[in-house]
């Protein structure tokens, strides 16, 4: 089943191409492996693997077409570590984390960048869950929670000239947490 990602079709009719495309959509559900249902699992899978093939594949002949391009993604520590309750999002954002590095060696030739960003505790306004409280004192290297800005300063960089050698590569900006 092919879905058009219509957003992108405007904004190439407006601008001509699109030159980054940040892959960013989440669902932030917490559920312990022994009582999630499958289609509990298949959200997190569905929103962050086929949202990123849907909306790569809606983007890439105009990345193809100007020469080049800058995709980043953004994963989260949990891809790495795990998390209790989140079995579906780690093995999602592993995956994504996968899909990018795959997606570096096969769109390299076309001069189209795939990174991403794995943001670790941020200081945000979504709703206050288990995984929102601060780590324990002495986890974070830097010892404070990061901010949304230090994120978009991390894509911001991966979508620069300045970045034009990196690709397959992760950015992990969590203050040293994974050090630990």
């Amino acid at each position: 089943m092919q879905r058009a990602v219509k957003p992108f079709d405007s904004a190439i009719a407006r601008f001509g191409k699109v030159d980054i495309l940040v892959l960013n959509a989440s669902v932030r559900r917490e559920t312990r492996f022994t009582e999630m249902s499958f289609e509990q699992w298949r959200v997190p899978l569905s929103i962050s693997l086929d949202g990123a093939f849907h909306c790569i594949k809606a983007v890439l002949p105009s990345m193809i077409a100007a020469g080049g391009g800058s995709i980043v993604a953004l994963t989260g520590d949990s891809a790495l570590t795990g998390a209790v309750g989140k079995v579906h999002s780690s093995a999602a954002k592993s995956g994504l984390a996968g899909m990018v590095r795959a997606l570096a060696r096969e769109l390299g030739e076309y001069r189209i960048r795939v990174n991403c960003v794995s943001p670790g505790h941020i200081n945000t306004t979504r709703p206050a869950h288990r995984s929102a409280r601060p780590p324990a004192k002495g986890l974070i290297a830097l010892e404070r929670i990061g901010e949304s800005e230090e994120i978009a300063g991390a894509v911001r960089y991966l979508c620069s000239s300045g970045a034009g050698f990196i690709t397959g590569q992760t950015i992990h900006v969590n203050g040293g947490q994974l050090m630990y």
